[in-house]
């Protein structure tokens, strides 16, 4: 069997006959050869099975109930360069069968270098935010701010991140090491990190413990800088700013107000004016709970597609994604809350949604009680973190 596919236009065949072209657009076309024969006769070792359909370089096959370990399965199909994917629609099991891509090692040195970068870019946004303390004599060295932004920032975001590569390595993917990402023009220093997934997930239990993990492990870790930070802030008269000086209000989650309240007591009439560390803090259990947004390849995301399967997880994601935009929309809108909110939404629509979420390769294992736990906390955390309105600017 040939399956031949269009890198133009997109065109995709899987015929016996030999094609010269597309006929759609005439380019060359790729061509794979499959041999239909042998896979079959592996599918056979494992599943009773009634029918066989190619689209797009994938085999699926209509399969009935099995009773063989999915480890097994998915070590003796891997082996062949395939990976499994069960699925069920409409009562009917099926076995789709892709290929697995062979990848070489990743490069390291990409790690590395964004590492250095995204700590020289939080250096120089610490220094930013420590200049203002320092010039009033609320910080003794203002590269004390600076590194001490820096540190925390990198070590909540690299908690986070390390805590997807560990559940990676613990289920069987294989996952990057840390990409942070520097950004030396936005008050932060950094948009956050990502790892890479070179290889699907096993099954609804190990997409859980890999979209939890992460925020979990980022969450546990920022509270005591928020709390130290918070301790090293200090109150300021609350007035409007000198003409042609704005300020910036950090907005709070139900936990940074709690937080707040039971570490410091502010004089009524007067502001917290936010040290480094604890704004490296706020910063990242913002993150965490962006991530935790169930809407395509996000953290929230991978968990809500293992609750609630694809279609449902399609229907929630299009769903906050529009009350995302009607909550950011400015203009003679009762429902605006933020403009932000209006920039995530196409974020979210463009960039996330496009990638989606594929799913894990075992969808018929039940989820068992530690990843109902795992994903019961992830919610938690998502109440607690998330705010309304992350950030606003005085005139």
């Amino acid at each position: 069997m040939r399956v031949y596919k269009c890198p133009q236009c997109g065109f995709a065949r899987a015929t016996e006959d030999e094609l010269a072209e597309c006929p759609s657009c005439r380019s060359p076309l790729l061509v794979k050869i499959i041999d239909v024969e042998k896979i079959e006769k592996l599918v056979s070792t494992y599943f009773t099975h009634t029918d066989l359909k190619i689209e797009n370089s994938a085999l699926i096959f209509k399969i009935e109930p099995f009773i063989h370990d999915f480890e097994t399965i998915k070590y003796t199909f891997e082996k062949e360069g395939y990976y499994p994917f069960l699925r069920k629609k409409e009562g009917q099991q099926y076995l789709i069968l892709l290929e697995k891509i062979k990848q070489g090692p990743p490069n390291i040195m990409w790690n590395v270098l964004l590492f250095v970068a995204t700590v020289a870019s939080t250096l120089f946004a610490g220094y930013i935010l420590s200049y203002t303390p320092a010039m009033e004599g609320q910080m003794d060295n203002i590269w004390v701010g600076a590194v001490s932004f820096s540190a925390a920032i990198m070590f909540i975001l690299g908690a986070h991140e390390l805590g997807h590569k560990y559940a990676s390595h613990r289920n069987g993917v294989d996952a990057t090491w840390p990409y942070f990402i520097p950004m030396p023009f936005f008050f932060m220093g950094t948009m956050g990190a990502v790892i890479k997934s070179r290889s699907p997930m096993p099954n609804n239990n190990s997409m859980i413990q890999l979209g939890a993990s992460g925020p979990l492990c980022g969450f546990l870790a920022a509270i005591p800088f928020f709390i130290i930070g918070i301790k090293l802030s200090y109150a300021v008269p609350a007035v409007g700013p000198v003409p042609e000086e704005g300020i910036i209000y950090f907005g709070e989650s139900l936990l940074t107000r709690f937080l707040t309240e039971w570490a410091v007591s502010v004089p009524e009439g007067y502001d917290l004016f936010l040290h480094p560390l604890a704004i490296a803090a706020w910063f990242a259990l913002l993150v965490t709970s962006v991530n935790l947004i169930p809407i395509g390849q996000l953290d929230g995301g991978h968990i809500a597609r293992a609750l609630l399967g694809e279609r449902y997880h399609r229907i929630i994601s299009h769903g906050l994604i529009v009350l995302m935009v009607v909550m950011g929309f400015p203009y003679y809108n009762p429902f605006f809350v933020w403009e932000g909110w209006l920039i995530w939404g196409f974020i979210s629509y463009f960039l996330v949604m496009r990638v989606g979420s594929g799913g894990a390769m075992n969808e018929l294992e039940p989820i068992n009680g530690v990843s109902k736990g795992l994903a019961a906390a992830a919610l938690l955390v998502f109440v607690l973190t998330i705010i309304p309105i992350p950030l606003s600017l005085t005139p």
